[in-house]
């Protein structure tokens, strides 16, 4: 079965997603959140290490450990948060079926910093559910949609991009989603 470029397989009738194009999504998920979010990132890749199979590479401001002004780290935390989060939600939006191993190591991180953020377990819990409805209404808009794919897109062709070229393809992408529903 052929879908756009990317050939699929079929399994029992499911429909079988290449593991790439699944990452490529998964990596533009986050520089999506963290283009919208003003978030620097020097670059987007899916090129597999040791570490991850893809990259947001994000500069962590110097303010991000500073527990001096507690309601500006917090709304710190809340954005890299939902960076974390929107990475796996664009790759279930794609697939429709949520990867927890694949996502573990995003899924611990915004754990962490929601922790650090509230007071308790139970505040953090419903501080990330909230910040998952927040994150999947970000992913699910079309305007930011259409980046995703067309960032996923020509991360499937180039392997790797700067944050200038990433965010000059989501920029387009949603200017032209904006013009075809405006």
């Amino acid at each position: 079965l052929t879908f756009g470029r990317f050939a699929l397989s079929s399994f029992n009738g499911a429909t079988v997603i290449p593991k790439i194009e699944k990452v490529a999504y998964h990596e533009a998920g986050h520089a999506m959140a963290s283009w919208v979010l003003k978030i620097q990132f020097s670059e987007v890749s899916i090129i597999s290490d040791d570490e991850s199979e893809g990259r947001v590479t994000n500069r962590l401001p110097d303010s991000f450990f500073d527990d001096s002004n507690v309601n500006r780290q917090r709304r710190l935390f809340e954005k890299h948060i939902l960076i974390l989060l929107a990475g796996g939600l664009a790759e279930e939006k794609l697939t429709r079926q949520e990867d927890i191993d694949g996502n573990a190591s995003d899924y611990k991180s915004a754990a962490e910093l929601a922790l650090r953020t509230t007071g308790s377990e139970a505040e953090a819990n419903a501080f990330l559910l909230w910040l998952t409805e927040r994150a999947r209404n970000m992913v699910d808009l079309p305007t930011y949609w259409a980046a995703i794919e067309a960032l996923a897109a020509v991360l499937l062709h180039s392997k790797k991009l700067s944050a200038r070229k990433a965010r000059e393809i989501m920029r387009q992408a949603s200017i032209g989603r904006t013009l075809q529903t405006g």
